[in-house]
């Protein structure tokens, strides 16, 4: 064999072993991005089992009124709310079976603050299956003595972050098995 043939076959064999690390490199970027990719996507997962179990462990199991009002009870301790009364009415619907929840607070009046309220609310939608907020009715705590102003407070004053919680109904839509 000549030097000019030794030349180009030791250059092609060079060219061809510079593509093959190229291709082998990206290819090993490709799986080593996967990797990292399966794991961050595997922690997620293992996260939203953990949400979902911790949901299941604290949803409400009992079909009494017993078992809602004391889920609605906790709830409303844990925002250190006044006890709650949640007499339940149930309908018998076409499609579903409708449980509504007219919660009454036995502080009087009941004022706490939005921050109190939009937990409460939260959490009590959020721990128990297909319940809804239905009808929220919420009026500015009066000052000193239940009074209401008859006009807005001045611009610029301070003035309590207190609500008066004139109503407050959940309702529940359990959907029956269809019959066959």
């Amino acid at each position: 064999m000549s030097n000019r043939r030794t030349l180009l076959l030791l250059l092609a064999v060079t060219v061809v072993a510079g593509i093959l690390r190229l291709a082998v490199g990206s290819w090993y970027h490709a799986q080593e991005n996967g990797l990292a990719a399966s794991k961050t996507a595997f922690k997620g997962i293992v996260q939203d089992v953990e949400y979902l179990r911790g949901r299941r462990r604290n949803s409400v199991v009992a079909e009494s009124d017993e078992g809602y009002l004391t889920h609605f009870q906790v709830e409303a301790r844990k925002q250190h709310m006044a006890p709650v009364t949640a007499p339940m009415k149930e309908d018998d619907l076409k499609y579903a079976i409708s449980r509504k929840f007219t919660i009454g607070f036995e502080k009087e009046p009941p004022h706490f603050s939005r921050d109190q309220i939009s937990r409460f609310l939260f959490n009590a939608e959020l721990l128990m299956p297909r319940l809804r907020t239905t009808k929220l009715v919420l009026q500015p705590a009066g000052e000193s003595g239940g009074r209401r102003r008859s006009k807005g407070p001045e611009p610029g004053a301070e003035r309590d972050d207190l609500w008066e919680v004139t109503q407050l109904v959940f309702t529940q839509l359990t959907p029956k098995a269809k019959e066959r």
